[in-house]
């Protein structure tokens, strides 16, 4: 599942990068914030653009969850995001949603 977060943080810098405003959002200030080992301030970026419905920021912001990476580890909490994000059709929070029924992490058994 690291890899996956890896995976989809380096393509969100990509766009990132290639974007076509010269100014760093909340979502990519915090990716930023993620590669610096900044976990809590990463949180702390995404979690009001996970809240208003972010599918991006509420899969990183359920990864951190995972990992337990500036804030406290909480396998239920990683699958509500991860859930909500699967909702909107994200592929690697689909993915991490099977995965977690499939491992018993997050869900009622």
């Amino acid at each position: 599942m690291k890899a996956a977060v890896q995976g989809l943080l380096g393509a969100l810098a990509i766009a990132a990068i290639l974007g076509t405003t010269a100014e760093a959002g909340p979502l990519e200030e915090g990716i930023d914030a993620y590669h610096e080992k900044a976990y809590a301030k990463a949180a702390e970026l995404w979690r009001p653009l996970a809240e208003a419905g972010n599918a991006p920021a509420q899969y990183l912001l359920g990864s951190l969850y995972v990992e337990g990476n500036g804030v406290e580890h909480d396998d239920a909490t990683a699958f509500m995001w991860f859930q909500r994000a699967a909702n909107q059709g994200d592929a690697a929070a689909q993915y991490n949603v099977g995965a977690s029924y499939a491992g018993g992490r997050g869900v009622q058994k």
